[in-house]
């Protein structure tokens, strides 16, 4: 790489410096980043990506790719880089040179079965499906490169091949797995028997004047679509998927409880008994650790749902809104998506069906008892079927304008960190609403829990 590529690349991050007037530390890392180590790059990038001026990070990546031409990791990073960033020719670009560095590259094949036009994935199946058969490597690499078959497949309408690989990757990711769907739900409903009413009532509501609006509910259903909308008015900061609140409630249980909880189950019994005042500081702090000094900011951790409850009493300006979906469509969606068995519960389509039930009572008992000003359920077909008039309801419901504008996939100013990073991108349409069906042969024992 010669100096003066290099130059060039600095050159143009310090112009996006000077343009979107970021901190001064940031101008003086990027002034630097001929002299940081591959690892200092790697970070800053990734600051950059999820919270600052993803364009910045994609060129640190860039920066990084051009050291190490020839290492199919750095162009599959940099793919998945440009996908986050809604560079998505570009991503598959990245995601052609991984492959032709390295054919068996799973990262590379779980990238291009997502980014490819459908008018080249047929000729690329039997090299897909050849390397599935000869993989010797570990069960969490074998079982991305399923995934991505069965993505493959399902986009080329193979459903009852697509069906095998996925099912092939969630037995692969679940081997070794100890875990108990049924003590999962079991805290489920001992969230609700703890949070009634009455129970939030006699808590006093906290002092705050931080703003944070909670986006959250199952994958997969439509979360990412609205937050990029309220991201749009300009008001708010990406938190992104942040593990600031469960992060700030693990310590609090550990601290705040006495007698000390016994399990699981009986700390989210006992989630009202915790210092709420304490909590929200530290939740706070937690968040402005990685975003900066912004009280006004959007947080996306799914499973934030489980705390929606006292979420009211510790955020008086806070709003929550939680997605709600079609339990089939969220079954299947669910389960042909691959989150490297982040979720344990989506791993089997059974436990997946007993914990969207349970997922559905929870959301119930919120929609039941919580006010109307601090949480509101928003259905995933009226998000794609009646995309303007959400999106009024929406802003109007944490205090911000809409524009028709914020339709525009082109108009998304920051990155999308998680599975719908590409889907996001592209017009809103209703194709996936009843999208269960081209899978309901092999299914049944999971609508049978689903309709009990």
């Amino acid at each position: 790489m010669t100096g003066g590529t290099l130059a060039a690349l600095v050159s143009g991050a310090l112009a996006a410096c000077e343009k979107h007037r970021l901190p001064d530390l940031v101008d003086e890392a990027l002034r630097r980043a001929h002299l940081l180590t591959d690892h200092d790059i790697a970070a800053a990038a990734d600051i950059l990506l999820e919270a600052i001026e993803p364009g910045i990070g994609v060129r640190l990546i860039e920066l990084l790719t051009l050291r190490h031409p020839r290492d199919a990791r750095q162009q599959c990073n940099l793919a998945a880089a440009m996908r986050m960033a809604g560079n998505l020719g570009g991503a598959l670009q990245a995601t052609l040179s991984a492959l032709a560095l390295d054919p068996a590259n799973v990262q590379a094949w779980h990238l291009f079965s997502d980014l490819a036009p459908l008018s080249e994935l047929d000729q690329h199946v039997s090299s897909m499906a050849a390397l599935e058969g000869s993989i010797r490597t570990a069960p969490a690499s074998h079982a991305q490169l399923n995934y991505a078959l069965g993505n493959v497949l399902h986009r080329l309408g193979e459903h009852r091949s697509a069906f095998v690989h996925f099912s092939r990757g969630a037995e692969r990711l679940r081997r070794g797995m100890d875990y108990s769907v049924e003590a999962e739900t079991a805290g489920m409903q001992r969230i609700a028997a703890s949070q009634s009413a009455r129970a939030l009532a006699a808590i006093p509501q906290i002092e705050s004047d931080a703003m944070p609006i909670f986006v959250c509910g199952l994958p997969r259903s439509g979360t990412t679509l609205v937050e990029q909308w309220l991201l749009r008015s300009g008001t708010f900061a990406p938190a992104g998927e942040s593990s600031a609140l469960s992060f700030a409630v693990a310590n609090a249980l550990r601290r705040d409880l006495k007698p000390p909880m016994r399990d699981r189950n009986d700390a989210l019994s006992r989630l009202l008994e915790l210092d709420l005042q304490r909590l929200a500081s530290n939740y706070i702090a937690n968040v402005t650790a990685s975003i900066g000094p912004e009280r006004h900011f959007i947080d996306k951790a799914l499973l934030n749902f489980l705390m929606a409850g006292m979420i009211t009493r510790m955020f008086p300006q806070g709003k929550t809104i939680q997605l709600v979906r079609d339990p089939r469509d969220s079954l299947v969606s669910i389960f042909r998506t691959y989150f490297a068995g982040l979720y344990p519960w989506a791993l089997s389509l059974t436990d997946l069906a007993v914990y969207i039930k349970a997922f559905r009572r929870l959301a119930e008992h919120w929609q039941e008892m919580l006010p109307s000003d601090l949480y509101v359920q928003v259905s995933y077909s009226d998000v794609v079927t009646q995309p303007e008039k959400v999106g009024q309801e929406v802003c109007c419901f944490v205090g911000v304008d809409w524009n028709e504008n914020y339709l525009d996939p082109a108009s998304i100013p920051s990155v999308a960190i998680s599975a719908s990073a590409s889907q996001v991108r592209q017009p809103i349409h209703t194709r996936s609403i009843g999208a269960w069906r081209s899978y309901e042969p092999w299914i049944g024992e999971a609508l049978e829990i689903l309709d009990r």
